[in-house]
């Protein structure tokens, strides 16, 4: 894992930010244009998976789009229900990462990156400079 330096977001996902409500549970499944933010990813990445360093290309099949702080957490509400506390966050670009499919589709000890992390938090973001990921790894 390395430093990211954020560029601006895709102006497609601001716009769409700015219409919808970012407490609905679908919002970023419902966000037509992720390729906008998989170019964007893939171009202030160097083209480097944001945990391994493999590199990816800006294709649904060949990346993922991980969030730092995942909208669903391994966890229950007081209600017993799925906990989905960031919400407001899934549409933030800063949120936002691109990475590898780390091994999706097999046994959990061959998985890697955002695949491994699930909806487990991470905590260090590499796109912030206050969490000076490279003095950690």
């Amino acid at each position: 894992m390395r430093a990211i330096r954020k560029l601006a977001e895709p102006q497609s996902l601001a716009q769409y930010r700015a219409g919808v409500d970012v407490s609905y549970q679908g919002a970023y499944d419902d966000y037509p244009h992720k390729a906008d933010v998989r170019v964007q990813l893939v171009n202030e990445q160097r083209a480097l998976c944001a945990f391994c360093g493999c590199r990816i290309v800006a294709d649904p099949l060949k990346m993922k789009i991980a969030h730092w702080k995942p909208r669903k957490l391994n966890a229950m509400d007081a209600l017993g229900q799925e906990a989905y506390p960031n919400l407001s966050d899934q549409l933030s670009y800063w949120n936002m990462l691109g990475c590898c499919n780390g091994n999706e589709g097999q046994p959990p000890e061959k998985q890697h990156c955002d695949t491994h992390q699930g909806n487990l938090p991470l905590s260090r973001n590499p796109a912030n400079a206050d969490h000076r990921i490279e003095d950690f790894v």
